[in-house]
């Protein structure tokens, strides 16, 4: 992947998120001022569900995600062409070395 596909693809992302949030937004407005009774209260309401449900996607989404760089294997090619030198760092990584001897 490029340097400019790299760029135009984080560039749809954001416009695609924003679309939706802009698509969000309109539909809450719609239905405050759809329905009876204070249109502020329903708007309002409807504003903090929808930032509750943002943040705990991106909470989510922080915690649970994978970065590129690992996921695609790019880290371990990286450690093992550093040679033997650096074998116990990649024990470690595979999970083979912990902090504590086997027979404990």
């Amino acid at each position: 992947m490029t340097p400019r596909t790299r760029h135009t693809d984080a560039w749809s992302s954001l416009m695609i998120v924003l679309a939706l949030l802009v698509i969000g937004l309109v539909l809450i407005a719609v239905y405050a001022f759809a329905t009876s009774g204070t249109h502020l209260s329903y708007a309002s309401v409807g504003m903090l569900v929808a930032a509750a449900a943002l943040a705990a996607g991106a909470l989510i989404g922080f915690v649970l995600g994978v970065p590129k760089a690992v996921s695609s294997g790019e880290t371990r090619l990286r450690a093992s062409d550093r040679g033997a030198g650096d074998a116990a760092a990649v024990q470690a990584a595979d999970g083979g070395a912990g902090l504590f001897p086997a027979g404990m």
